[in-house]
């Protein structure tokens, strides 16, 4: 139970964001840099000296690290994109398949099995978070994108398989620490970025009361909430985790109503009804 609910804090921290994005006024490099400068840097500082000698000290570690920042950077880069081609409820659907991508890895990677209620249950998640996805009024000229973007599509079931590859990786490190997990991922893909950044000469917002902000959220909000996700992962059995996963979607959609004033309709609430449901009863096991 209490692990539970810290995926439940997790993924209601991690679902702010959109509120972040939206409501900051800057461009997406330095989005994507301050988010991997923050985690790499409080990585460091929280990870004890064996956690780093386990990552960089060998070659084995290093190559992993770097394949998993490479994956860190594929994974949020197809997100972002994802979300600014496609209609917000096309996006988030076709995103919020990862819990199903969860069940198949573990049962042909780690010979899992599962009964069927608990394929029902995701299923009623899924089905939940689409609800909620098509049901939220909001005037956003997302919107009027096209729905059969092809690349926007794609964009977004590789976010969903890197989401999902991403969480088998936190799962198989060698130590079941949150700090560990962020060391493996983030480090690298901040090395990339910067070269990226330099590369295509993309400018930096360099305003102080941005970096404030920035630093702020991703440090108080965006580290502390993956930390909780990657405490959680080792410890939860993937159909929990993976069901409690969809309770991102909900809380996504209740900040944005109190924080930029979105609508919900009735279909978002019958979506939300649902996933808690699902939520509660994945809980009581």
């Amino acid at each position: 139970m209490a692990t539970s609910a810290v995926v439940i804090a997790s993924e209601a921290a991690l679902s702010l964001y959109p509120i972040l994005i939206k409501t900051v006024p800057t461009n997406l490099t330095t989005q994507l840099l301050s988010r991997f400068l923050v985690y790499s840097g409080l990585a460091y500082f929280f990870a004890n000296e064996t956690d780093i000698l386990m990552i960089w000290g060998n070659p084995q570690g290093a190559f992993r690290s770097s394949m998993l920042g490479l994956l860190t950077l594929l994974h949020v880069g197809t997100s972002y994109y994802a979300f600014q081609q496609l209609p917000a409820g096309v996006s988030m659907s076709l995103f919020y398949t990862y819990p199903i991508w969860n069940l198949l890895g573990a049962a042909i990677g780690f010979g899992e099995s599962f009964t069927m209620i608990q394929v029902l249950l995701v299923t009623l998640g899924f089905l939940g978070a689409v609800l909620v996805a098509y049901g939220n009024k909001d005037d956003d000229p997302q919107k009027k994108k096209d729905p059969f973007n092809w690349k926007g599509i794609l964009a977004a079931l590789v976010a969903a398989l890197t989401e999902s590859a991403i969480y088998f990786a936190v799962r198989t490190a060698d130590r079941p620490s949150p700090f560990y997990a962020v060391l493996e991922l983030y480090p690298m893909a901040l090395v990339i970025m910067l070269g990226l950044t330099w590369y295509t000469k993309s400018g930096v917002d360099m305003r102080p009361q941005v970096w404030a902000r920035m630093i702020s959220f991703n440090t108080l909000v965006g580290f502390l909430g993956y930390c909780l996700r990657f405490y959680a992962i080792p410890r939860l059995s993937t159909v929990v985790f993976s069901l409690l996963s969809f309770v991102g979607v909900l809380s996504s959609f209740a900040f944005g109503y109190l924080f930029v004033n979105e609508k919900p309709s009735w279909l978002t609430l019958a979506g939300g009804s649902l996933i808690s449901a699902v939520a509660a009863f994945s809980t009581s096991q």
